[in-house]
């Protein structure tokens, strides 16, 4: 007569079988072992979630089968009876599934078992037998092996089960599916737009939006345009960019989207060159333009005579040039007169020094 500890395994090791196996049998209650994190934190990997024939509705979770290996167990998001299709996410997903038929649901969900309950739970009746007949095992005989062979078999099966999962599945012809492609970001003048592709959804609302240069950020509003979203850029954040010699901004980008999706961007990076001040010289007038969208750190020193070989008289101006701003120094007065730039481009120090006026005539 079969001992208790065997009556245990044998019922350990069938019903687990059995009820993994109930969706395709058409028992009115299964389970399923949750292999992924998609429905993170209400459900975890390994947690195992039990299921029940029935009506659902948009909320529930319920399981979806597109073959028989292959099984889905997401949040109903919404629901098409005329066509026949209903729409599933995972809680931790950032888009909707592809739409599937109604026919592929197997159950709605009403409990899960965490993994660190039916684990060892289902590791007991194995444990006990392995003790309370080690006498017999360990002699030798084939048929008290056979509870072993019996759970390596199940092993492998459960392995089989969980590992050999299709990379993909079937997709339903004819029905739309949501998409987002990050297309681009540039800067242009002191703004930053970065451009997405949609398909079959679209952006209702920006939640957050942040931009990091070097080691600072900041929070940032911007404005959506059709597919792109524009986005003002603070002049100073140019200033501290090119003294520090920086010529890149990572954005991010979270933002909610039709089907209740989410949109993700971390590495979406923009890049400016800084270009050098334009200094030009004209009938004795010195003209300097800063064509940059940051103020640039300036320091313009005028040095003039009115005889050869005396001492240069300096005169000095140090500020930050605007964005566009154009600045004339005339020296047309003088008889000898020279020009000294200096400025920051990208962390670098630049120099420029010209001859403006020789002998009261300029100096082309």
């Amino acid at each position: 007569m079969a001992s208790l500890s065997s009556i245990l395994l044998y019922v350990s090791m069938s019903v687990p079988v059995i009820l993994s196996a109930g969706r395709f049998l058409g028992l009115p209650i299964f389970f399923s072992l949750v292999v992924s994190g998609s429905m993170a934190p209400s459900i975890q990997p390994m947690d195992l979630a039990v299921f029940r024939r029935g009506d659902y509705s948009i909320g529930d979770v319920v399981i979806w089968c597109s073959s028989p290996m292959y099984c889905v167990v997401h949040r109903v998001f919404n629901i098409s009876f005329e066509k026949g299709f209903l729409v599933t996410k995972g809680d931790a997903n950032p888009i909707p599934d592809q739409p599937v038929p109604l026919s592929s649901v197997r159950g709605v969900l009403i409990l899960v078992v965490p993994r660190y309950i039916w684990i060892p739970l289902i590791l007991l009746p194995p444990a006990l037998y392995v003790v309370t007949n080690y006498r017999r095992l360990f002699a030798g005989s084939l048929w008290a092996m056979t509870p072993i062979y019996m759970i390596l078999l199940y092993a492998l099966g459960s392995s089989i089960y969980i590992f050999l999962v299709p990379s993909s599945p079937t997709i339903i012809e004819g029905l739309s599916i949501p998409s987002v492609e990050a297309r681009g970001a540039w800067i242009s003048n002191s703004s930053l737009t970065a451009e997405f592709s949609f398909k079959n959804t679209s952006i209702v609302s920006i939640d957050s939006c942040i931009y990091y240069y070097g080691n600072s950020s900041k929070a940032c509003s911007p404005q959506l345009l059709g597919d792109r979203l524009l986005i003002e850029i603070p002049r100073d954040v140019f200033r501290d960019m090119n003294r520090l010699g920086i010529s890149r901004i990572d954005l991010r980008i979270v933002a909610s989207l039709e089907w209740g999706a989410k949109l993700y961007s971390w590495n979406y990076t923009a890049f400016h060159s800084f270009e050098m001040l334009n200094v030009s010289a004209r009938g004795g007038v010195v003209r300097i333009y800063n064509p940059n969208p940051g103020c640039v750190d300036t320091n313009i020193t005028a040095m003039v005579a009115e005889r050869a070989g005396e001492p240069w008289r300096e005169s000095r101006i140090s500020r930050c040039l605007e964005p566009g701003e154009a600045v004339e120094i005339d020296l047309r007065g003088y008889r000898y007169a020279f020009i000294r730039i200096e400025y920051v481009l990208m962390g670098s120090k630049q120099i420029i020094q010209r001859e403006v006026i020789r002998d009261h005539k300029p100096v082309s």
